[in-house]
């Protein structure tokens, strides 16, 4: 594979589904993530028509996503979504109306291989995890306050007035 690093897949997306409730509503779900040349050939393959076929979904409840300073803008012409605004993924999918819930489907609690162009999920476990543990955190925090103290102590010293500074003698 031409687009990775490390052996890892470099570039990708995720694949949103729109579901028709029993009750009439609708519901985004978040299928998981896909390598960009599955992610190619899931977009270019055929749109099935609209199935009564009954679905479980187990996942979990999660909130949109805030357009950051420096997020480009979205492409929804292109399908091209650099961050998640729901009304207008849901607008993009063909939804005639705001659709408020979104669900991540999560990985089967099994450990079966992943078929190949199935899109990869998370665990439920992590869901839990953050990059940043509050040990790091601490230990992060602990540097950078010793930093500060430290450059503190060097201006001090280095712009104390002349008359405060001990003068050592020089013997000749």
């Amino acid at each position: 594979m031409q687009d990775t690093k490390g052996g890892r897949v470099s570039s990708g997306g995720y694949i949103y589904q729109l579901f028709q409730r029993q009750n009439g509503t609708s519901v985004m779900v978040n299928r998981g993530w896909l390598p960009k040349a599955d992610m190619e050939a899931h977009r270019d393959a055929a749109p099935s028509p609209a199935s009564s076929k009954v679905e479980t979904i187990v996942g979990l409840l999660v909130q949109g996503e805030e357009e950051k300073t420096f997020s480009p803008p979205n492409e929804p012409e292109k399908r091209h979504f650099f961050w998640l605004n729901q009304p207008q993924l849901a607008h993009a999918m063909g939804a005639t109306e705001y659709v408020p819930v979104l669900v991540d489907q999560v990985a089967p609690d099994d450990d079966t291989e992943r078929p190949a162009g199935e899109p990869c999920r998370k665990a439920k476990q992590n869901y839990l995890e953050f990059y940043m543990t509050p040990w790091k955190h601490a230990t992060y925090a602990g540097i950078w306050f010793t930093l500060a103290i430290l450059g503190t102590g060097m201006v001090l010293t280095r712009f104390r007035p002349a008359a405060t500074r001990r003068v050592k003698p020089v013997h000749r």
